[in-house]
């Protein structure tokens, strides 16, 4: 957090009070979270990329890869398809 404080991106804020997108209550609604969990931690990094350079933008890349390959895992066990984004970590 303090290297994209650093580098004055940024990702939309996070409530002040933590709450879950929406009520986990089975394993579906808990496979769902960990997509969307993913899939915000993709933003995140993705709004590193038009403002580093060098070595930290490889990073940022590599963690938005990481991240995007884990909700692609998560949308295979939960059956959920299409299993990839075609821009991972863009909004909407």
């Amino acid at each position: 957090m303090a290297r994209i404080d650093r580098l004055r991106a940024s990702a939309a804020p996070a409530p002040a009070a933590y709450q879950l997108p929406f009520e986990v209550t089975d394993r579906d609604t808990a496979l769902k979270l960990a997509v969307h969990v993913e899939d915000g931690v993709a933003q995140a990094w993705r709004a590193l990329l038009p403002v580093t350079e060098g070595d930290e933008r490889v990073d940022a890349l590599s963690h938005l890869t990481d991240s995007a390959v884990r909700a692609t895992r998560w949308r295979r066990i939960a059956e959920v398809t299409p299993l990839t984004m075609a821009y991972p970590g863009r909004p909407g």
